[in-house]
């Protein structure tokens, strides 16, 4: 950080920076997630201590858990709406 002098004002002016350092194309942590959405949930207090419990005994986050959780639970709900469409698009003789 630098700071200059102008009449009657002092300003902090950012340093230039080199051509070294900054983010680098691949760097960082994988991504977990393509196209992550934020989603807030509120639990009962035993649910998040049982969710943390077991999260820690299987050695993954409680995120984890929770997205295997939701994906377990809309697979069968949407496989049974693509075979009531299915049925529809059948036309009966």
């Amino acid at each position: 950080m630098c700071f200059s002098e102008r009449p009657g004002r002092l300003e902090v002016v950012a340093a230039k920076k080199g051509g070294r350092g900054g983010a680098r194309p691949g760097s960082g942590r994988p991504r977990i997630l393509e196209d992550p959405v934020s989603y807030r949930l509120d639990l009962e207090r035993d649910d998040y201590d049982a969710l943390r419990l077991m999260a820690q005994e299987t050695g993954t986050s409680a995120q984890g858990i929770v997205r295997q959780a939701i994906t377990a639970y809309l697979i069968p709900y949407f496989e049974k709406r693509r075979r009531q469409k299915r049925r529809r698009g059948r036309k009966t003789t």
